[in-house]
């Protein structure tokens, strides 16, 4: 059903990712959308260079699955992309790390790989863990 999606790419150190620098459409089921990664592999609005040292006040970095990622939408339609638009003052950069399928075991080895090997600097990093099934509680009784 999917086109070849030559974006999503494997990645020796993550297992998977986005590839850098893309302006294409993505799809997810039935829906085409415009995507758009940055210099980093990240999704974002539009491809830009990201500098690796930090020049905002704050740089947060959002990592998680499919839901981080915004699946099925536009950069802008994403809960990071919101998050974004309401960056009024345009001092904090928040960049989408976000790639489905990625689990915590895989954030880990990304952001290392950012840290250690990329040496990009930011201020803040937000984990969102979805598609777990919820822990229930222990009756104390």
């Amino acid at each position: 059903f999917y086109t070849k999606l030559d974006h999503r790419i494997s990645n020796i150190n993550y297992h998977h990712s986005f590839k850098k620098n893309v302006d294409t459409f993505d799809y997810w089921g039935g829906k085409k959308y415009k995507f758009y990664t940055n210099s980093l592999g990240f999704k974002d609005s539009f491809n830009r260079q990201i500098n690796k040292k930090n020049g905002f006040d704050n740089r947060i970095i959002i990592i998680g699955d499919s839901l981080t990622e915004g699946i099925g939408f536009e950069y802008k339609d994403t809960f990071v992309g919101l998050l974004d638009k309401k960056n009024f003052t345009n001092d904090i950069q928040i960049l989408n790390a976000g790639v489905a399928s990625q689990s915590p075991i895989i954030y880990f080895k990304k952001i290392k790989h950012l840290i250690e090997i990329e040496k990009v600097e930011f201020d803040e990093l937000i984990i969102f863990f979805t598609g777990f099934p919820p822990i229930k509680a222990l009756d104390p009784s």
